[in-house]
Formats: structure tokens, sequence, C-alpha cells
């Protein structure tokens, strides 16, 4: 992925064309550590919005990037507190930034760009 991709841009665009919901927060992105691919946190009020993404997504592509980050923002766009997985990932599909499909390992796999969601059934 080049490394020219801004996040805050991408995020921006996200926003303006599949999260209108969003469109008045404040939706902040960065690269650094986190355990996953990604982390979301927001106030209380919801008006901030910020998404850490990990350092090892950069060499993704700009689809993959695109992916995970439409996962993020439909966490607080539901607003859901421990939000399953498997339900921010269907709102991912439903807004367009996702398909689904089946794997032979019995396991459900959203695939969003080149970024791949493993969920239990």
């Amino acid at each position: 992925m080049p490394a020219t991709i801004d996040l805050n841009d991408l995020i921006r665009t996200l926003v303006s064309f599949g999260y209108p919901e969003l469109q008045k927060k404040q939706v902040v992105a960065s690269w650094g550590k986190t355990s996953n691919y990604a982390q979301v946190r927001w106030s209380d009020d919801d008006y901030e919005i910020n998404i850490r993404i990990n350092k090892n997504v950069r060499m993704w592509h700009q689809a993959g990037l695109t992916g995970l980050l439409s996962h993020e923002l439909s966490h607080p766009a539901q607003s859901g507190s421990g939000l399953k997985e498997k339900r921010t990932d269907e709102d991912v599909i439903t807004r367009g930034y996702a398909t689904a499909t089946r794997n032979l390992d019995i396991l459900g796999h959203f695939i969003i760009g080149a970024y791949i969601l493993r969920i239990e059934q």
C-alpha cells in the first residue's frame, strides 16, 4: 500500500458516502500499536470517535484498509457498546463495503476488500 494514503481523508470519504449518521461527529484515525488490526473508541455523547490502526496494516491495499475502517465505523454508527462483531460485519455488508462468502471449514467469512473477517457461527 502506498505510504501516501491519508487515513483521515479515507474516513471522510467513507463517512460522506456510507455513514451519514456520523457526518456531524469528529472522527479521527491514527497509526499505533493495538492487539488487533484496529480499535475504535467513542465518547459517551458519541461526538468524538477515535480509530487506532495497527502499524502492520500500513502494507495493506487501499481496498483492505477501506474495509477495516468501514468495520470500525459501523460500531459507533450502530450506537452499540459491546456490539457483536458479526452484527457489525452485517452492517458493513448492508452498506455495500463487503460481500459474504462461505469456506469449507464451516466458518463464516466476510470479505471486505482484501480484509477477511472470520466469524464463528
